[in-house]
Order: structure tokens, then C-alpha cells, then sequence
């Protein structure tokens, strides 16, 4: 049986070639994307409580969303709308929720 050789290898030393498989050795920023997402979903996070039946629930509110503003969301829970405003700016913005 003939020899495998390499090209770009000289000849006698290890043929095993690398796995790709093997990703120990890779770093990955997808990890830090996740974290930096996750982060950012929690700063913009607010919790809330439905004014129809009391279920507890975490609304996320578009960051771009100008305090003042104001749209309609429905329980997860009973499915009956609820009133959401934007309050706030920043660091300091906050929800306040109402019957629609």
C-alpha cells in the first residue's frame, strides 16, 4: 500500500490532520453577542403586573420608544388589552400600565 504524503509537509512527520471539529482551541465573540443582547434586553425590560386579571409578566420596550408615548399590548394571560406609556429617559425610564 503506497505512503500518504503531504504536500506541505516534509515527509515522517505526523499525517494526522486537524479536526474541525475540535473547537477547544477557538474563541468565539458570539458568546460576548449573546451577553451584550442579553444585557441590553434586561436594561429595556420592565415588569408589570396585567390591570384585568393580576398576573405578573416582563414587558420589553424598544429602546428608540420616546417617553410620552403610548400603544396597546394584550395579557399573555387573559389576552385583554392593557395601555402601556413610556416614561423617562434613559437610565430612568420606567412604564406605567392601564386598563385600554
Amino acid at each position: 500500500m503506497p505512503s500518504r504524503v503531504w504536500d506541505d509537509e516534509p515527509e515522517g512527520e505526523d499525517d494526522e490532520l486537524d479536526d474541525p471539529s475540535d473547537e477547544d482551541d477557538v474563541e468565539s465573540d458570539d458568546e460576548d453577542t449573546d451577553d451584550d443582547t442579553e444585557l441590553a434586553e434586561e436594561e429595556d425590560s420592565f415588569p408589570l403586573m396585567c390591570p384585568w386579571c393580576g398576573t405578573p409578566d416582563t414587558l420589553y420596550v424598544d429602546p428608540d420608544q420616546p417617553a410620552g408615548s403610548s400603544y396597546v399590548e394584550d395579557c399573555n394571560r387573559c389576552c385583554r388589552p392593557m395601555r402601556i406609556t413610556v416614561t423617562g429617559r434613559r437610565t430612568r425610564r420606567g412604564i406605567s400600565v392601564e386598563r385600554s
